[in-house]
C-alpha cells in the first residue's frame, strides 16, 4: 500500500526503514525514517499514518 504518494512510499519500504533506523541505533521518527529512505517529505499528509507505522514496528519488536 502506498503511505506516501508524494514520494511514492509504501508501507514495507517504511516498516524497513523503520528496522534500520532501530538497528542503527538512531531516533525513530518522521525525519529520520524518511533519511533513512534517502528521501524528504513534501507536504506532510502522510504524517499520521506513518507515526502510525513507527508505533506499530515498536510493538511488534
Amino acid at each position: 500500500m502506498i503511505v506516501c504518494s508524494c514520494v511514492q512510499v509504501s508501507d514495507r519500504e517504511l516498516r524497513a526503514a523503520v528496522k534500520a533506523t532501530v538497528k542503527a541505533g538512531q531516533p525513530v521518527n518522521f525525519r529520520s525514517v524518511y533519511r533513512q529512505m534517502g528521501k524528504r517529505a513534501r507536504c506532510g499528509n502522510c504524517r499520521p499514518l506513518i507515526n502510525q507505522i513507527i508505533k506499530q514496528v515498536h510493538t511488534d519488536a
